[in-house]
């Protein structure tokens, strides 16, 4: 799981905060997760986007834990622009 970050206008020119969609969510999904969003024509300007230091999140469910060492990649895409 990651927690839904807090989202920091950093110019008076940015569209307003209510218009930006923030969430946070399960990311192992085949589909992953859009965390922030916006329509067409709304979230322009720039934000500060910050996640607290424990904002992922793993639960392991004891009757399927196995020993050893587990290792993963998480895959992030930033995409700006209309």
């Amino acid at each position: 799981m990651i927690s839904k970050p807090s989202l920091i206008m950093q110019s008076v020119d940015s569209s307003p905060i209510s218009e930006i969609t923030i969430r946070g969510g399960a990311i192992d999904t085949d589909q992953g997760i859009k965390i922030i969003s916006s329509p067409r024509g709304g979230g322009m300007g720039s934000y500060l986007v910050h996640f607290s230091s424990n904002a992922l999140s793993l639960t392991l469910e004891p009757q399927s834990e196995l020993k050893g060492t587990y290792v993963t990649t998480i895959e992030v895409n930033l995409s700006i622009g209309p």
